[in-house]
């Protein structure tokens, strides 16, 4: 009978470690595929990355380009005005030689 309680209780041990087993094995398993899952997220946080340093290379020569667009254009208008300026004086010189 003793042998019996003994062997019950070896049983029951066995049958907890066995559960615990279970439980540790299936929490290895939800740890793994979130770490997988991780993997992927940062995978595609770097492709992101990549993207935006490339648009972002991209939009500094645009800005570059557009700069540079915009002194020609205000090089051009400064000229135009300075000439404009120059008709207008010349001109109130003229008119004001004039007798009305």
């Amino acid at each position: 009978f003793h042998l019996q309680n003994e062997l019950h209780d070896l049983e029951k041990q066995i049958a907890s470690v066995s559960a615990e087993t279970k439980e540790i094995e299936k929490q290895i398993c939800q740890q793994d595929a979130a770490i997988e899952n991780a993997k992927l997220q940062c995978g595609n946080l770097e492709t992101q990355i990549k993207s935006l340093h490339t648009e972002n290379v991209k939009l500094k020569f645009d800005i570059e380009a557009a700069q540079e667009d915009f002194e020609e254009h205000k090089l051009r208008y400064n000229e135009y005005y300075a000439k404009i300026k120059e008709h207008k004086v010349s001109l109130g010189a003229i008119e004001s030689k004039w007798s009305f």
